[in-house]
């Protein structure tokens, strides 16, 4: 088994960055190679193109923009968030899958529910 406790505190960090509209946490969390699946992106990659359309993301809402961990759980080398995102007038629920590789987010799958 993986020894990798401390995963849940790198993704604490993450959403903790991404709440705060942080470009610099976010991308120091991020691998170069970072792939990222969302209901509006599938297989985006590398690092610029993902921190673009964050960037993006959070220049266009600028009312309310909230990221809450509702749930933090893992499984060896990949965490799960339950999260709510507060996009102006908007509520999303869903669960970000992260797998991390040394220490970096390698790929990041989002799901809508």
């Amino acid at each position: 088994m993986i020894e990798c406790s401390h995963l849940k505190e790198l993704t604490r960090a993450y959403v903790k960055a991404f709440d705060r509209k942080d470009l610099e946490g976010v991308s120091a969390l991020l691998h170069d190679d970072i792939c990222l699946s969302d209901p509006n992106f599938k297989n985006l990659s590398p690092k610029v193109e993902v921190m673009d359309m964050i960037g993006d993301l959070f220049s266009a809402y600028v009312e309310t923009f909230a990221f809450t961990a509702k749930n933090i759980f893992q499984d060896n080398d990949v965490t799960f968030i339950e999260f709510e995102l507060v996009l102006d007038k908007t509520s999303l629920v869903g669960v970000d899958v992260i797998h991390w590789e040394n220490n970096k987010i390698k790929q990041l799958d989002a799901y809508l529910y």
